[in-house]
């Protein structure tokens, strides 16, 4: 590998590690939380229900059960 590649990636695993300790930090208050479901099966009790989020301020995207 390149070193200018194995420099590039160093940083933007520095990178990540910032945004997941910042994200991790975050209240995530005022997320957005749209409501999703699968439902329409042949068998009801397969039916499905969930929460997709997501922050607006740290950008983390998550799902949370109904």
């Amino acid at each position: 590998m390149a070193p200018e590649m194995a420099k590039l990636l160093v940083q933007r695993d520095e990178i990540n590690t910032r945004i997941k300790h910042f994200q991790e930090d975050c209240d995530h208050i005022g997320a957005s939380k749209t409501p999703r479901g699968n439902t329409g099966n042949y068998d009801p009790s397969a039916d499905g229900y969930w929460y997709e989020c997501c922050c607006g301020r740290c950008g983390l995207r998550w799902t949370e059960d109904q």
